[in-house]
């Protein structure tokens, strides 16, 4: 069959992070099946599969507010607000390890919290060394007073030059 000819398969030992997502449904969700979430979340929300990223969310109303609601993300919260629809939304809200209790967070302070996190992790790490510039300096003097009297300051001249 052609597809079979040029069809692209990844390497079997990654595990996608929509399978992932599937394992976390039988682990905290319980009862609620992964597919059923997925064909509701395809058909009344957002359902986002990347080899790097899996969302499912829904524009939703917290408080007063519109918020996504993110039921399932696998990947970082600082590749989750780009992949979002461009929508006046500012809150996010969630609920952690299937707890039930709904967390709602503006968008602006997960992004600077996850600044944050990342400053921390690479001020941790150890640092690159970058490899030094060295400048050498030459200094020139010349003087322009006369031959008897060569300390005279008269014309005292100091040219220097950077070369690296």
């Amino acid at each position: 069959m052609i597809t079979d000819t040029y069809t692209v398969r990844a390497p079997t030992a990654v595990i996608r992070p929509i399978a992932i997502a599937a394992a976390c449904y039988k682990k905290w969700k319980g009862a609620i099946k992964f597919i059923d979430d997925f064909d509701d979340y395809t058909l009344t929300g957002i359902v986002i599969s990347r080899p790097d990223l899996f969302v499912m969310a829904k524009a939703t109303e917290h408080n007063g507010e519109l918020a996504w609601f993110i039921r399932m993300l696998v990947g970082q919260l600082d590749q989750l607000i780009p992949a979002l629809p461009p929508w006046p939304i500012e809150k996010i809200c969630f609920c952690r390890h299937g707890d039930g209790r709904i967390r709602s967070y503006s968008i602006k302070r997960m992004l600077h919290l996850e600044k944050l996190k990342l400053a921390k992790k690479l001020a941790n790490e150890q640092p690159t060394r970058l490899p030094l510039q060295r400048t050498t300096v030459e200094a020139r003097v010349s003087r322009a007073g006369s031959a008897a009297d060569p300390a005279s300051e008269a014309g005292t001249t100091i040219g220097i030059r950077e070369r690296t």
